[in-house]
Protein backbone atom coordinates (compact mmCIF):
# COMPACT_ATOMS: atom_id res chain seq x y z
CA UNK A 1 0.00 0.00 0.00
CA UNK A 2 0.82 3.70 -0.39
CA UNK A 3 0.02 6.75 1.14
CA UNK A 4 -1.96 8.77 -1.28
CA UNK A 5 -3.88 11.34 0.76
CA UNK A 6 -2.26 12.76 3.64
CA UNK A 7 -3.80 16.08 5.77
CA UNK A 8 -3.49 17.10 9.65
CA UNK A 9 -6.73 14.59 10.57
CA UNK A 10 -6.49 11.95 7.96
CA UNK A 11 -4.43 9.69 5.75
CA UNK A 12 -5.71 7.58 3.46
CA UNK A 13 -3.40 4.51 1.78
CA UNK A 14 -4.52 3.05 -1.00
CA UNK A 15 -3.47 -1.20 -2.19
CA UNK A 16 -0.56 -1.24 -5.24
CA UNK A 17 -1.45 -4.88 -5.57
CA UNK A 18 -4.38 -4.93 -6.70
CA UNK A 19 -3.00 -6.42 -10.02
CA UNK A 20 -3.53 -10.38 -7.82
CA UNK A 21 -6.82 -10.61 -8.17
CA UNK A 22 -6.35 -10.04 -12.21
CA UNK A 23 -2.87 -12.52 -12.56
CA UNK A 24 -5.24 -15.46 -10.31
CA UNK A 25 -8.51 -15.05 -12.72
CA UNK A 26 -6.13 -14.78 -16.63
CA UNK A 27 -4.15 -17.66 -14.84
CA UNK A 28 -7.30 -19.88 -14.18
CA UNK A 29 -9.47 -19.38 -16.76
CA UNK A 30 -7.46 -20.79 -19.73
CA UNK A 31 -7.12 -23.79 -17.65
CA UNK A 32 -11.03 -23.51 -16.71
CA UNK A 33 -11.82 -23.33 -21.05
CA UNK A 34 -9.37 -26.11 -22.01
CA UNK A 35 -10.65 -28.79 -19.42
CA UNK A 36 -14.10 -27.55 -20.98
CA UNK A 37 -13.49 -27.88 -24.50
CA UNK A 38 -12.02 -31.30 -23.50
CA UNK A 39 -15.59 -32.71 -21.91
CA UNK A 40 -17.62 -30.85 -24.84
CA UNK A 41 -15.77 -31.64 -28.01
CA UNK A 42 -12.98 -34.78 -27.03
CA UNK A 43 -16.00 -36.54 -24.37
CA UNK A 44 -17.58 -39.32 -27.04
CA UNK A 45 -18.92 -42.40 -27.92
CA UNK A 46 -18.39 -43.51 -31.50
CA UNK A 47 -19.85 -46.50 -33.10
CA UNK A 48 -19.12 -48.30 -36.55
CA UNK A 49 -22.27 -50.14 -37.64
CA UNK A 50 -21.96 -52.39 -40.52
CA UNK A 51 -24.70 -54.83 -42.16
CA UNK A 52 -23.60 -57.51 -44.72
CA UNK A 53 -26.63 -56.84 -47.49
CA UNK A 54 -24.39 -59.59 -49.53
CA UNK A 55 -21.60 -61.79 -49.20
CA UNK A 56 -19.69 -58.91 -50.68
CA UNK A 57 -21.56 -56.03 -50.20
CA UNK A 58 -21.64 -54.12 -46.36
CA UNK A 59 -23.03 -50.91 -45.78
CA UNK A 60 -21.71 -49.43 -42.82
CA UNK A 61 -22.69 -45.78 -40.64
CA UNK A 62 -20.17 -44.08 -38.70
CA UNK A 63 -21.70 -42.27 -35.27
CA UNK A 64 -19.97 -40.01 -32.98
CA UNK A 65 -21.92 -38.81 -29.75
CA UNK A 66 -20.92 -36.12 -27.54
CA UNK A 67 -22.89 -33.44 -25.24
CA UNK A 68 -23.19 -31.18 -27.65
CA UNK A 69 -24.31 -32.82 -30.47
CA UNK A 70 -24.20 -36.49 -32.87
CA UNK A 71 -22.54 -36.85 -36.16
CA UNK A 72 -23.52 -39.43 -38.58
CA UNK A 73 -21.68 -40.49 -41.76
CA UNK A 74 -22.45 -43.00 -44.39
CA UNK A 75 -20.89 -45.27 -45.60
CA UNK A 76 -22.07 -46.25 -48.98
CA UNK A 77 -22.45 -50.15 -49.74
CA UNK A 78 -19.04 -51.14 -51.01
CA UNK A 79 -17.30 -48.12 -50.19
CA UNK A 80 -15.48 -49.90 -47.07
CA UNK A 81 -12.19 -51.37 -47.97
CA UNK A 82 -10.76 -52.25 -44.07
CA UNK A 83 -8.84 -50.73 -41.45
CA UNK A 84 -5.62 -49.91 -39.79
CA UNK A 85 -3.77 -47.80 -37.33
CA UNK A 86 -2.88 -44.21 -37.98
CA UNK A 87 0.13 -42.99 -36.14
CA UNK A 88 0.78 -39.57 -35.26
CA UNK A 89 4.42 -37.95 -33.49
CA UNK A 90 4.74 -34.41 -32.29
CA UNK A 91 7.66 -32.35 -32.16
CA UNK A 92 9.71 -34.74 -29.75
CA UNK A 93 8.78 -37.72 -31.05
CA UNK A 94 6.18 -39.50 -29.15
CA UNK A 95 3.51 -41.34 -30.90
CA UNK A 96 -0.23 -41.41 -30.55
CA UNK A 97 -2.54 -43.61 -32.27
CA UNK A 98 -6.13 -44.12 -33.42
CA UNK A 99 -7.88 -46.44 -36.26
CA UNK A 100 -8.85 -45.28 -39.50
CA UNK A 101 -11.26 -46.80 -42.08
CA UNK A 102 -9.99 -46.99 -45.54
CA UNK A 103 -12.96 -46.27 -48.43
CA UNK A 104 -13.04 -45.96 -51.95
CA UNK A 105 -13.05 -42.25 -50.97
CA UNK A 106 -10.81 -42.11 -48.90
CA UNK A 107 -9.43 -42.44 -45.40
CA UNK A 108 -11.64 -42.04 -42.43
CA UNK A 109 -10.93 -41.77 -39.15
CA UNK A 110 -12.93 -43.99 -36.59
CA UNK A 111 -12.40 -40.96 -33.84
CA UNK A 112 -10.93 -37.59 -34.21
CA UNK A 113 -8.64 -37.33 -31.77
CA UNK A 114 -5.61 -39.92 -31.04
CA UNK A 115 -4.93 -41.48 -27.68
CA UNK A 116 -1.58 -42.55 -26.41
CA UNK A 117 -0.22 -45.90 -26.03
CA UNK A 118 -0.57 -48.11 -29.02
CA UNK A 119 -2.78 -50.53 -26.79
CA UNK A 120 -5.06 -53.58 -27.75
CA UNK A 121 -8.28 -51.95 -28.38
CA UNK A 122 -6.84 -50.18 -31.30
CA UNK A 123 -5.86 -53.40 -32.68
CA UNK A 124 -8.47 -55.68 -31.88
CA UNK A 125 -10.42 -52.58 -33.60
CA UNK A 126 -8.22 -53.28 -36.54
CA UNK A 127 -8.30 -56.64 -36.87
CA UNK A 128 -12.62 -56.98 -35.99
CA UNK A 129 -13.30 -54.81 -39.16
CA UNK A 130 -11.04 -56.33 -41.44
CA UNK A 131 -11.89 -59.62 -40.13
CA UNK A 132 -15.49 -58.82 -41.09
CA UNK A 133 -15.22 -58.09 -44.25
CA UNK A 134 -13.04 -60.72 -45.50
CA UNK A 135 -16.05 -63.34 -43.84
CA UNK A 136 -19.17 -63.83 -45.64
CA UNK A 137 -20.77 -65.68 -43.41
CA UNK A 138 -20.68 -62.31 -40.92
CA UNK A 139 -23.79 -60.92 -40.76
CA UNK A 140 -23.16 -57.68 -38.41
CA UNK A 141 -20.59 -56.08 -36.97
CA UNK A 142 -20.36 -53.11 -33.69
CA UNK A 143 -17.48 -51.79 -33.13
CA UNK A 144 -17.45 -49.22 -29.76
CA UNK A 145 -14.83 -46.37 -28.54
CA UNK A 146 -16.07 -44.79 -25.35
CA UNK A 147 -13.27 -41.81 -25.10
CA UNK A 148 -16.10 -40.13 -22.59
CA UNK A 149 -14.91 -41.46 -19.09
CA UNK A 150 -11.08 -40.24 -20.33
CA UNK A 151 -12.34 -36.81 -21.48
CA UNK A 152 -14.07 -36.18 -18.54
CA UNK A 153 -11.92 -36.97 -16.13
CA UNK A 154 -8.65 -35.02 -17.77
CA UNK A 155 -11.47 -32.12 -18.48
CA UNK A 156 -12.57 -32.35 -14.80
CA UNK A 157 -9.12 -31.42 -13.96
CA UNK A 158 -9.08 -28.70 -15.76
CA UNK A 159 -11.76 -27.11 -15.11
CA UNK A 160 -11.45 -28.03 -10.97
CA UNK A 161 -7.88 -26.26 -10.29
CA UNK A 162 -8.80 -23.71 -13.21
CA UNK A 163 -12.45 -22.76 -11.75
CA UNK A 164 -10.85 -22.68 -8.55
CA UNK A 165 -7.98 -20.16 -9.19
CA UNK A 166 -10.39 -18.39 -11.43
CA UNK A 167 -12.96 -18.12 -8.39
CA UNK A 168 -9.99 -17.29 -5.80
CA UNK A 169 -9.07 -14.32 -8.03
CA UNK A 170 -12.69 -13.43 -8.83
CA UNK A 171 -14.07 -13.74 -4.87
CA UNK A 172 -11.17 -13.47 -2.31
CA UNK A 173 -10.99 -10.29 -0.26
CA UNK A 174 -7.74 -7.90 -0.91
CA UNK A 175 -7.37 -5.23 1.36
CA UNK A 176 -7.55 -2.37 -0.68
CA UNK A 177 -7.80 0.74 1.22
CA UNK A 178 -6.95 2.08 4.69
CA UNK A 179 -8.38 5.36 6.01
CA UNK A 180 -7.07 6.61 9.70
CA UNK A 181 -9.92 9.29 9.86
CA UNK A 182 -9.05 11.43 13.10
CA UNK A 183 -12.15 13.79 12.76
CA UNK A 184 -14.12 10.87 13.22
CA UNK A 185 -12.00 9.15 15.23
CA UNK A 186 -12.38 5.73 13.15
CA UNK A 187 -10.20 3.29 11.53
CA UNK A 188 -11.66 2.28 8.03
CA UNK A 189 -10.67 -0.73 5.96
CA UNK A 190 -12.00 -1.50 2.86
CA UNK A 191 -11.95 -5.17 1.26
CA UNK A 192 -13.01 -5.75 -2.31
CA UNK A 193 -13.20 -8.35 -4.69
CA UNK A 194 -14.36 -7.89 -8.56
CA UNK A 195 -18.24 -7.62 -7.36
CA UNK A 196 -18.32 -5.67 -3.86
CA UNK A 197 -16.56 -3.68 -1.40
CA UNK A 198 -17.10 -4.30 1.97
CA UNK A 199 -15.23 -1.46 4.73
CA UNK A 200 -15.20 -2.69 8.29
CA UNK A 201 -15.07 0.28 10.95
CA UNK A 202 -12.63 0.37 13.83
CA UNK A 203 -12.23 2.73 16.68
CA UNK A 204 -9.06 4.74 16.12
CA UNK A 205 -8.01 3.89 19.77
CA UNK A 206 -8.21 0.49 18.66
CA UNK A 207 -4.42 0.88 16.62
CA UNK A 208 -1.63 0.59 18.84
CA UNK A 209 1.30 0.89 16.45
CA UNK A 210 2.25 0.19 13.16
CA UNK A 211 4.89 -1.63 12.24
CA UNK A 212 7.36 -2.68 9.81
CA UNK A 213 9.32 -5.90 9.99
CA UNK A 214 12.33 -7.72 8.89
CA UNK A 215 12.63 -11.45 7.77
CA UNK A 216 14.43 -14.64 5.66
CA UNK A 217 12.60 -16.71 3.29
CA UNK A 218 13.91 -20.29 2.47
CA UNK A 219 16.81 -19.11 0.51
CA UNK A 220 18.01 -16.18 3.20
CA UNK A 221 17.19 -13.28 1.50
CA UNK A 222 15.81 -10.50 3.36
CA UNK A 223 12.00 -9.77 3.37
CA UNK A 224 10.20 -6.79 4.46
CA UNK A 225 6.42 -6.52 5.87
CA UNK A 226 4.43 -3.99 7.18
CA UNK A 227 1.61 -4.47 10.03
CA UNK A 228 -1.33 -2.30 11.35
CA UNK A 229 -1.44 -4.16 15.09
CA UNK A 230 -4.40 -3.42 16.72
CA UNK A 231 -4.75 -3.83 20.46
CA UNK A 232 -7.18 -7.02 20.36
CA UNK A 233 -3.82 -8.78 18.87
CA UNK A 234 -5.15 -8.43 15.49
CA UNK A 235 -2.23 -7.74 13.07
CA UNK A 236 -3.54 -6.51 9.34
CA UNK A 237 -1.00 -6.84 6.82
CA UNK A 238 -0.31 -3.59 4.35
CA UNK A 239 0.55 -4.99 1.44
CA UNK A 240 3.79 -2.71 0.26
CA UNK A 241 6.08 -4.00 -2.60
CA UNK A 242 9.34 -2.32 -2.26
CA UNK A 243 12.92 -1.75 -0.75
CA UNK A 244 13.53 -1.75 3.87
CA UNK A 245 13.14 1.81 3.44
CA UNK A 246 9.62 1.82 1.72
CA UNK A 247 8.57 -0.54 4.99
CA UNK A 248 9.72 1.45 7.38
CA UNK A 249 9.25 4.54 5.75
CA UNK A 250 5.56 4.09 5.83
CA UNK A 251 5.48 2.81 9.74
CA UNK A 252 7.25 6.19 10.28
CA UNK A 253 4.38 8.01 8.74
CA UNK A 254 1.95 6.64 10.16
CA UNK A 255 3.02 6.35 13.69
CA UNK A 256 3.86 10.42 13.34
CA UNK A 257 0.49 11.12 12.13
CA UNK A 258 -0.94 9.11 15.16
CA UNK A 259 2.25 10.82 17.16
CA UNK A 260 3.01 7.61 18.71
CA UNK A 261 5.95 5.68 18.14
CA UNK A 262 7.49 3.23 16.06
Amino acid sequence: MKIVEQTPTKIRLKANNLGLPLFLTLFGLPFFLVGLAVSLFLGKLTQLKCNRLEPTQVACQLVSSGILNTRTTEIPVGALQGAEIETSRDSDGDATYRVALITRQGRLPLTDSYSAGLGTNHQQNVNQINAFLSRADQENLVIQQDDRWLAFIFGGIFMLVGGGVTAGGLLAQFLSACIIDKTAGQLYLERKNSFRTKRKEYPLHEIQAVEAVEGRDSDGDPTYATYLILRSGEKIPLKLTGARNDHFALADAINQFLARPR
